[in-house]
């Protein structure tokens, strides 16, 4: 009989997006350990993170049944490219936490993440560098921001998976963060520089990070302070880069 089972033991393979098998295996293996146990099946998920191939071995029954169990615990997925200045301005001004609280707290179930983010682009790092030595001068950033679909130059991106088990809120959940994206690049399409002492750096960023952070809550602005460089960046709208930058003259001045 054992002979007849090994026998008709069979290979299954199921596709699975490769940013959930850690949920899926669990705590040291954990979740993976109950399938396994429960079907009497042998998981295999790929050592590689870019296969989504997870392979299951048994019994055709078992196979089938933990199969159905396995794909019944993956979340539904979608994924937004944002343009990779964008995601970096939103990160430096903490907007991307807020905005994807906001989601979760208006779609059940919906989380986002940001698990792949391109490097930068030449044309980008160079346009920020270039402010350096036109201090005060305002920059308009929208061609790094915004992706125009006739255009041939492919803008670096980060990758937002939008996850879910409910499809239509995994839908609207991407219908409302392209419409967030869409206005915040209309109002935060601008950078300037200014120059400020390096040693006066440590002034502006606060204990922790906090008094950046309350500059940056305050005004709407995103504040690059850039190491061994006696410069700082702020990036948003005019109005956000003025009050911004009132703010960040008023410490030095203090400090002076």
């Amino acid at each position: 009989r054992r002979a007849a089972e090994l026998d008709s033991i069979v290979t299954v393979s199921v596709e699975i997006p490769p940013s959930q098998h850690s949920q899926l295996i669990g705590k040291r293996g954990s979740n993976l350990r109950t399938l396994q146990t429960a079907h009497n099946v042998q998981i295999n998920f790929p050592k590689s993170s870019t296969s989504s191939t997870v392979q299951i071995s048994g019994l055709p029954d078992a196979c089938a049944a933990a199969s159905a169990a396995l794909l019944a615990l993956v979340r539904q997925e979608s994924v937004v490219e944002v343009p990779l200045a964008l995601h970096r301005r939103l990160v430096a001004a903490r907007d991307h936490t807020r905005l994807w609280d906001d989601v979760a707290a208006k779609f059940a179930g919906v989380s986002v993440d940001s698990p792949r983010v391109d490097k930068p682009s030449r044309a980008y790092e160079a346009q920020l560098i270039a402010l350096r030595s036109t201090p005060n001068e305002l920059v308009d950033l929208s061609p790094h921001l915004i992706v125009d679909p006739e255009s041939p130059v492919h803008l670096p991106t980060a990758e937002w998976v939008v996850r879910g088990s409910d499809k239509s809120a995994i839908a609207g959940a991407v219908s409302y963060i392209k419409a967030f994206l869409t206005s915040y690049c209309t109002t935060h399409a601008f950078a300037t520089a200014i120059p400020v002492d390096r040693k006066h750096h440590r002034f502006i960023i606060g204990r922790g990070g906090s008094v950046i952070q309350a500059i940056r809550e305050d005004t709407g602005a995103a504040i690059d302070v850039p190491k061994d460089a006696d410069f700082v960046i702020i990036l948003g709208s005019k109005d956000a880069i003025e009050a911004a930058k009132s703010k960040i003259l008023d410490i030095v001045s203090s400090r002076t």
